[in-house]
């Protein structure tokens, strides 16, 4: 079987999902993913991972949020894993009109541009962690140029 699992474990805090999101964009193009398809990554990881902070960790001092991240069978999964006790009911599609017109919160849109960029996402409960599961779909063919695939930074 041919796989490629990688875990990282950042700080519950502010700025260190940016190293995640790099460390996935860099095996999503090791892997073969479009250049095209960089910012979708980079804007679900960080917006699963201040999620995970935000509610899952509620930023607690010395918690952190851990990434796994697996490419099988041309598809790259992350997991991200924190200390919440999950989704405490169905996923709101935000309402542009009424959060412009006060009546919403102009937060909420974490879980929607998340399920927009990715090709497919899960929100589960497991061993005592909330996982938000992403999916990306990589090409037929893997990239043999490596450093061609990785992005500059």
């Amino acid at each position: 079987m041919n796989q490629t699992e990688i875990q990282l474990s950042i700080p519950a805090r502010l700025g260190f999902e940016k190293i995640a999101m790099e460390t996935v964009v860099s095996l999503a193009a090791l892997h073969g993913l479009p250049s095209a398809r960089f910012s979708d990554v980079r804007t679900a990881i960080s917006e699963a991972c201040i999620n995970a902070m935000e509610h899952g960790n509620k930023f607690a001092r010395g918690t952190s949020v851990e990434i796994h991240m697996r490419v099988q069978r041309r598809n790259l999964q992350i997991d991200i894993l924190d200390l919440g006790k999950g989704l405490k009911g169905p996923l709101v599609q935000p309402d542009l009109q009424r959060k412009l017109a006060g009546e919403e919160s102009p937060r909420g849109w974490g879980a929607y541009l998340i399920e927009k960029l990715v090709d497919d996402v899960h929100y589960f409960y497991h061993k005592k962690r909330n996982v938000t599961q992403l999916s990306f779909k990589l090409p037929g063919k893997r990239q043999n140029k490596i450093n061609e695939a990785v992005p500059q930074v």
